[in-house]
């Protein structure tokens, strides 16, 4: 897991997630922390770093781990470069686990298994995190399911989600697949968990536990995980971790006897409360998208947020209006999601008009790209959005049974 800020104008909600699985996961789906705890002090006893000889033991420990949950299983083995590399070449696998539903969709629940050095036995980050994703496969096996469930443990997580990338790199048909990713990483130090996701997928909140407190944030000092492969992809992404971590992550204190197995094991729940939650389908709303006198213009049946794509590039969640193109053709998409994941885009070929950038009024969004390169920016740098998106609501209170205190 490396530490950074997440890209200037990114917005990000924050979710303290504290409790039990969804109604939707039915009362069967029980975790038991014990079996998360042996799991995690077993891949304790293997060194888990770059060029270590023993990540292939942790790789083989988790294959036989996966099958024994009655998971389809396949290794990714993939190697990478990096100058700060001695030696520059670095080898690494991913390890994923299928379990086949009744249709070709599929949800994502990933946990990388490296760690960032040799003198840190990763518990947290993030041995419990394959753990409680190896749980959630557990108590997921008897119960039927739409949705594919591709279990993935991601190798080349802390030298730069090299295992993500790769995977996703070398799937792209299944991108348009994914209802929703899940990542697990550092979850489970500290007393609750908490959740990113963007804006514009916002929807997976809703599946989750109703008792939750959300706080937007245009910027998080945030871990860095393979989440951020699978946003870059366009693919709905949530990222489940707990406040305590940067306390003991990357140090030799990032034992596993230092972690709250309850915690993981109602991760572990949520998780799969969340996927039974994804699980019922259906279509995504209707979308009326148009492009007047330069003016992006669409509406929606249910007012679920919009994401505004042009040419490719996300301008994130944004109001019908408040997009103006810069004079040339250009393809416009808007895409927003159903309550349980399902997908609607409605595309459109748009003519721009002639702008002075920056030109801003109240929440407008000016794009002047096409034109000249802004001094200091390379061609093919993201362009600059002149003007700030519109806030989103904030969510109703929760209803339904109250969370019980984590211990």
């Amino acid at each position: 897991m490396r530490q950074s800020l997440i890209l200037r104008g990114a917005a990000v909600l924050l979710v303290v997630l504290a409790g039990i699985a969804p109604a939707a996961a039915l009362d069967n789906l029980t975790a038991d922390p014990a079996r998360i705890e042996e799991v995690t002090y077993d891949l304790c006893t293997f060194e888990r770093a770059l060029g270590s000889k023993e990540r292939t033991a942790a790789a083989t420990y988790i294959t036989t781990a996966m099958e024994e949950r009655g998971l389809s299983v396949s290794t990714g083995r993939f190697a990478y470069t990096n100058c700060y590399f001695d030696p520059p070449l670095a080898l690494s696998s991913n390890i994923i686990g299928v379990r086949e539903g009744a249709t070709d969709r599929i949800v994502v629940i990933s946990a990388h298994y490296d760690t960032a050095g040799s003198e840190t036995p990763g518990a947290d980050d993030n041995a419990a995190g394959v753990a409680t994703m190896l749980e959630v496969a557990r108590i997921l096996n008897a119960t039927p399911l739409n949705r594919t469930v591709y279990f993935i443990a991601f190798g080349g997580e802390e030298t730069g989600l090299e295992g993500s990338r790769r995977w996703l790199a070398d799937n792209p048909d299944l991108h348009d697949r994914i209802v929703a990713a899940i990542n697990l990483d550092c979850i489970a130090s500290g007393d609750r968990l908490l959740a990113t996701v963007l804006p514009q997928h916002r929807w997976i909140l809703d599946v989750l536990p109703p008792c939750i407190e959300e706080t937007p944030a245009r910027l998080l000092d945030a871990a860095r995980g393979d989440e951020h492969a699978f946003r870059a992809a366009g693919i709905p992404t949530i990222r489940l971790y707990e406040r305590d971590s940067h306390a003991i992550i990357h140090t030799a204190d990032d034992r596993p006897e230092r972690l709250n197995y309850t915690l993981a094991a109602e991760c572990a729940e949520i998780v799969a409360g969340t996927v039974v939650g994804l699980d019922a389908g259906g279509d995504g709303p209707g979308i009326d998208l148009s492009v007047e006198n330069g003016t992006v213009i669409f509406t929606t049946l249910n007012d679920a947020p919009i994401e505004v794509i042009v040419d490719g590039t996300s301008l994130g969640v944004l109001p019908s209006g408040s997009v103006t193109l810069p004079k040339s053709p250009h393809v416009v998409q808007a895409v927003t999601y159903g309550p349980t994941g399902a997908k609607a885009v409605a595309t459109v070929m748009g003519e721009g008009v002639e702008i002075v950038p920056p030109t801003v009024s109240g929440s407008a969004v000016t794009i002047p790209w096409g034109g000249k390169t802004e001094p200091g920016r390379r061609p093919n740098d993201p362009p600059h959005l002149c003007g700030r998106p519109a806030l989103l609501p904030p969510r109703p209170p929760g209803r339904g049974r109250p969370c019980r205190r984590l211990l």
